[in-house]
């Protein structure tokens, strides 16, 4: 409480960021509602775009905000599929008026804003590139992280038919699959296309589940200059391990990735009610 007297006394305006939900904390008896009452603050619900869930889930956190006396500043519905924008703003002006608290804003969901650069898997899995370096704030789709678990034949043909910037994911011995990655990258650069995928090796570190050493020097090979330098990893963890974490992670805003936060600050500048937020 000190503290945020302090920040209070030198600024206009003090944002305190919650976590989760307002019930989050309650399990040591300082959840985010009682930290707002606690602090005097007023609370801006969010929930994720839909009609019935998120008013649901809205009227469980007004609740708890009720119970500690928090005064609810205003409510943003967030990612809301843009053909729905409309219909749900309409829907929640009408459901808000049953609160007396204002809409503040419906935003339509920003698809960049979900995908994942390998600087984010290098955090998520706390390792660093084996090549390709200069690409770590390449974005990818998380649609196009793929299972290479194929025969050699088969990967050749799913490759050449790959949309742009796949990841796949294999084990740390199918060198086969190493180097036909790193050939068709450089074949595709040759012919003036941008393919811009990246590969996951992955492997628990004994035996067969490290990369070899004729791999390991074909990926620096091709991370010479006059190379593309092909993004290449190697993660210590079993193949299906890597791909429940990539399916489960969710990409956060970090100073690292300026190219999402400029997008991030341009979409929910338009969509946002600022003045009467900081009314």
């Amino acid at each position: 409480m000190a503290s945020s007297e302090a920040l209070s006394r030198d600024a206009d305006v003090v944002i305190m960021e919650g976590t989760g939900h307002t019930g989050v904390g309650s399990i040591v008896q300082m959840n985010n509602a009682r930290v707002a009452g606690l602090l005097g603050a007023e609370m801006i619900l969010i929930a994720n775009g839909g009609l019935g869930s998120a008013f649901d889930e809205l009227e469980l956190n007004r609740c708890m905000c009720k119970e500690y006396g928090v005064k609810i500043r205003g409510v943003v519905i967030n990612k809301v599929l843009p053909d729905r924008v409309d219909m749900i703003r309409e829907y929640f002006e009408k459901l808000l008026k049953r609160w007396d608290v204002p809409l503040l804003g419906v935003v339509p969901d920003e698809p960049f804003l979900g995908k994942p650069s390998l600087y984010d898997f290098e955090r998520l899995f706390d390792v660093s590139l084996l090549a390709g370096a200069k690409y770590r704030l390449r974005h990818y789709r998380p649609m196009d992280i793929h299972l290479a678990a194929h025969g050699l034949n088969r990967f050749l043909e799913v490759i050449q038919k790959a949309p742009m910037r796949p990841v796949y994911v294999t084990h740390a011995s199918r060198c086969d699959i190493t180097l036909a990655f790193l050939n068709h990258v450089e074949r595709e650069s040759r012919a003036g296309n941008d393919f811009g995928g990246a590969l996951i090796l992955c492997g628990l570190p004994e035996g067969e589940g490290i990369p070899n050493q004729y791999t390991l020097e074909a990926i620096q090979e091709h991370n010479q200059e006059g190379y593309v330098n092909a993004p290449v990893f190697y993660i210590p963890k079993r193949s299906w391990e890597v791909i429940t974490a990539l399916n489960d992670y969710v990409p956060k805003l970090n100073i690292v990735d300026r190219a999402r936060c400029k997008v991030a600050a341009e979409h929910y500048e338009q969509y946002l009610d600022f003045d009467q937020i900081l009314s």
